[in-house]
């Protein structure tokens, strides 16, 4: 279009300038772009607060005594029994 109002030798007045149909689409197409890439940023940004304040407010500083039977229990010994200084600690699963 542009190569034949060249050709024609003819004046550009403000008038008849447009983008037409196509910059209409690469417009669209771009926009839809950023509006998915906010979608999934801001879904990312939600999913990585809730780690870490699941991380910061759900792992106990110590192990309560819960925790500890069932170590125990893993290990074959009774509740609330001494360990066996000669048996390893049981592997955290």
């Amino acid at each position: 279009m542009i190569a034949e109002f060249v050709l024609a030798g003819g004046e550009a007045d403000g008038s008849s300038a447009s983008s037409g149909f196509l910059g209409f689409v690469v417009f669209f197409a771009l926009a839809l772009a950023v509006w998915f890439l906010v979608r999934n940023m801001t879904g990312r940004l939600r999913r990585m607060n809730y780690a870490e304040t699941q991380r910061t407010q759900g792992a106990p500083a110590e192990p309560d005594d819960a925790t500890a039977a069932e170590a125990d229990e893993r290990a074959g010994a009774a509740p609330g029994a001494e360990p066996d200084p000669d048996q390893a600690p049981p592997e955290a699963p």
